[in-house]
């Protein structure tokens, strides 16, 4: 996930943490500060032509939502050791989020809270999002929140981690993380 962006939204974000590197240690998921977490250093110094394409697509249908720079989620996107599988959970957010905006006319607020639902619900299931934004949404009703969820139709994929001694940082998503359909 995009990490100044994950900062900025949630209070907690939902993470798998992995510790240490040996193979005796656990795997587990958890909830943790987003100011705990520190970005991974760029790990690709050009994307290719495909990724820069879908990803120019995917900042173009949120619209700029998040307040950041199609050049910071450029760089982001270079921070991971893989980026195809956050390319694709960010095509589903895309996807539900201008699927939901087709439907109806709404503010800018309203669109904001359709964009941090999908935000959340890409690393939780349905049923975990409303506990966690119904304090955060400022113009969209309980009712409004399942309407969006209706549009994002794949499985939860959190934040994965390492823990390191003093130190939490992002680990890239693998192939084997990629996000499958729920339905």
């Amino acid at each position: 996930m995009k990490n100044k962006m994950t900062r900025g939204l949630i209070g907690l974000a939902l993470v798998v943490v992995l510790q240490g590197c040996s193979k005796s240690d656990q795997t587990k998921t958890i909830e943790i500060d987003p100011s705990e977490l520190q970005l991974a250093p760029i790990q690709h110094e050009q994307l290719s032509e495909e990724q820069l394409r879908r990803i120019q697509k995917i900042y173009k249908a949120l619209d700029g939502i998040d307040g950041q720079s199609i050049d910071s989620w450029i760089e982001d996107f270079k921070r991971d050791l893989d980026p195809n599988p956050n390319i694709l959970i960010w095509e589903q957010i895309a996807e539900a989020y201008t699927n939901y905006l087709s439907q109806k006319e709404l503010s800018p607020q309203q669109k904001y809270d359709a964009y941090l639902i999908l935000l959340i619900r890409s690393m939780v299931p349905n049923d975990d999002v409303m506990p966690r934004v119904k304090e955060k949404l400022k113009a969209l009703t309980e009712k409004d929140v399942k309407d969006v969820l209706s549009f994002y139709r794949w499985n939860a994929e959190p934040i994965t981690v390492i823990k390191t001694t003093n130190k939490v940082e992002q680990k890239p998503r693998s192939d084997a993380d990629k996000p499958r359909r729920s339905d």
